[in-house]
C-alpha cells in the first residue's frame, strides 16, 4: 500500500516527502490532549521554590522571602580533576559560575566563553587528545570526571 505524500513549504520553497512513520491519528483533524498530571509534569502557574542554603536555624531570616525554601546545613558538592588536581563544586554548578566562586583555587578564568587557565596558554577540554572538546562558561561540572588542560600546541600539561 503507498503511503501519503506530504509537502512541506519552507521559505517559499515546496519540498514532497513520504513519511512511513507518521502514525494515522497523527493525521486525524482532532488530536488527543493531556492535562500535566496525565504526563507527571507540573501544573501551568506553580511556583517552583529558589533553594537558599542557611547555616543554622538562628540564620533565617526574620521575614523569609516568598518563593525561597531555606534549607539547613551545607550546600552538596561534588568533586572533579583537572589534569591530576582534584576540586570541588556546587552540585549544579556551571564553569561559568564555578571560575567566579571561592571554589576556584587555580586562577582559571573565562575567555571568549571558554575556559582558560591563569596564564591563557591552556585551556580546559573534556578530552585530552580533541582540541575541540573545550568546557564552556554555560556548561554544567561533572561529578567524578577528569578534564585535562590544553595547550594551544596541542599537547596537554
Amino acid at each position: 500500500m503507498e503511503k501519503d505524500i506530504y509537502k512541506i513549504i519552507i521559505d517559499e520553497d515546496t519540498y514532497n516527502f513520504r513519511d512511513n512513520s507518521i502514525p494515522a491519528w497523527a493525521k486525524e483533524p482532532n488530536k488527543p490532549s493531556y492535562s500535566a498530571s496525565d504526563v507527571g509534569a507540573l501544573p501551568v502557574g506553580t511556583n517552583i521554590p529558589i533553594i537558599q542554603y542557611i547555616a543554622n536555624e538562628s540564620s533565617m531570616p526574620e521575614t523569609p522571602t516568598e518563593g525561597i525554601l531555606y534549607l539547613i546545613g551545607e550546600e552538596p558538592l561534588i568533586s572533579f580533576t583537572i589534569n591530576n588536581t582534584s576540586y570541588q563544586a556546587v552540585e549544579g554548578m556551571t564553569w561559568g559560575e564555578w571560575v567566579e566562586s571561592e571554589y576556584n583555587t587555580s586562577g582559571l578564568k573565562i575567555i571568549d566563553d571558554y575556559i582558560w587557565t591563569e596564564s591563557g596558554s591552556n585551556t580546559i577540554v573534556k578530552d585530552e587528545h580533541d582540541s575541540s572538546s573545550k568546557v564552556t562558561a554555560n556548561e554544567m561540572i561533572e561529578s567524578n570526571f577528569t578534564y585535562y588542560q590544553f595547550a594551544s600546541g596541542g599537547s596537554s600539561d
